[in-house]
């Protein structure tokens, strides 16, 4: 039996969003009611303080008598993660924890060609765990005993954009992001001590926290005159973390346990620049087609570095200095919607997402993205009240993603992730 404790079970979404389903620290839907329904694909015709978000251009675009609007959003998402963790195709699964996820935003009309919009939401969050039993491993390690391997990940963001229409068709939008990243995450390892590099290891890392105050998006979204097509552009900045916290531990020495408690560490890692582009058309007077597609700068995360120390029983500093090998590819998205209006005050909607791997076979684990091509079906309804100037919107979302590593490229066996979402949003205008 082939076991491999010389690489790190490391949870993806340390850092930043890695529920599901796209890979690396990103969630393809993230939140929305209404634009879920149609893959997330609102580039180019999201309006209001949604923009913040999808592409801050929309904050100007359109027409409208109400000045203000605010919209608040809530997508509780179910993830499950299996695969092998110690052994070559042993397989573990998860549990499916609630990962809530929400946001809420607000915009106003200050002048006809200028708003702005200030919101708060989840750009991300994660929450795995695993028992794992190193005997059924190696029984030489029997004294470190069961273990969680576990993260749980919350990443929010706040945002303050602007809005400006140049022309009647034409707008471009800024935003200006502060991102709040909190996580904790366990792991075994071979040698996370320095001073005792032979020895089986378990490390706990957790209260972390970092924030970041230098990331922005900028946009630009053309709606033609009569309405029937529109084009729009969004691009993410990268953000970087260096999250701190505390961690503890066990190492087996094969001959004696020894145990420590609670020292600094920190985790170091990127949320990556992103680039989206899409376009919407109307087949007929009911009918309308959404398509967009974005890149996702993965390629940048090579590794996860770790620092800091933790405590012997006579309160000695024992250092913890390791780069994670990620080693992720670039994340490419693909997203089809279609909406139909053609119901007296209800519309349809639906959809579907297909991205390319993320997770790189040689360094899979259990608690990342199956590294594999996700796919993601999405159907999803709407309605309104009060004159229309209040929207209620609702989705659902099914993303499934697996693939084989074989001997010799990984910890060798099947993994598979997949994913629930109900995606529920309200705006009010006013």
């Amino acid at each position: 039996m082939n076991i491999k404790f010389n690489q790190w079970l490391v949870p993806a979404g340390l850092l930043a969003a890695s529920t599901s389903f796209a890979g690396g620290f990103e969630k393809v839907i993230m939140f929305s009611g209404k634009h879920a329904g149609t893959a997330g694909a609102a580039v180019s015709s999201v309006k209001g303080s949604d923009s913040l978000y999808f592409n801050p251009a929309g904050l100007a675009a359109g027409e409208s008598e109400q000045k203000w609007d605010v919209t608040a959003n809530f997508s509780p998402t179910f993830p499950k993660f299996s695969g092998p963790v110690t052994h070559d195709s042993v397989t573990k699964e998860s549990s499916r924890p609630l990962v809530p996820i929400a946001a809420l935003a607000t915009s106003y009309r200050a002048t006809p060609d200028l708003s702005v919009g200030l919101g708060l939401f989840s750009t991300g969050g994660s929450k795995t765990s695993f028992t794992v039993d190193p005997v059924a491993a190696a029984a030489q390690y029997s004294r470190i005993g069961n273990r969680d391997i576990k993260v749980d990940l919350k990443i929010l963001e706040i945002a303050l954009g602007a809005g400006y229409k140049l022309t009647p068709e034409w707008s471009v939008g800024a935003a200006w992001r502060v991102s709040k990243v909190s996580a904790d995450f366990a792991t075994f390892d071979q040698h996370p001590v320095s001073f005792n590099a032979g020895a089986l290891s378990y490390i706990n890392l957790h209260d972390l926290k970092d924030t970041s105050y230098n990331g922005f998006r900028i946009g630009t979204e053309y709606r033609n005159t009569d309405n029937s097509w529109g084009i729009g552009a969004n691009f993410r900045s990268t953000v970087d973390f260096t999250a701190k916290g505390k961690a503890n531990g066990a190492a087996d020495a094969v001959t004696s346990l020894m145990t420590f408690t609670d020292g600094d560490a920190s985790a170091s890692s990127s949320l990556p620049m992103q680039l989206s582009l899409g376009g919407d058309y109307a087949l007929n007077d009911h009918w309308r087609a959404f398509l967009e597609g974005s890149m996702t700068q993965y390629s940048h995360n090579k590794y996860l570095k770790i620092d800091g120390h933790m405590l012997t029983a006579a309160n000695t500093k024992q250092a913890i200095t390791k780069n994670l090998v990620l080693a992720w590819h670039d994340l490419y998205v693909v997203r089809v919607g279609t909406e139909y209006t053609g119901l007296e005050n209800w519309v349809l909607r639906g959809g579907y997402i297909y991205n390319t791997a993320v997770t790189n076979k040689h360094y899979a684990r259990a608690t990342f993205i199956a590294p594999g091509s996700g796919h993601t079906f999405i159907v999803g309804t709407g309605t309104s009240f009060l004159n229309k100037n209040l929207d209620v919107d609702a989705a659902l979302e099914y993303g499934m993603a697996s693939a084989t590593v074989n001997v010799g490229e990984g910890v060798a066996g099947k993994y598979k992730t997949n994913a629930y979402a109900l995606h529920l949003g309200s705006t009010y205008r006013f």
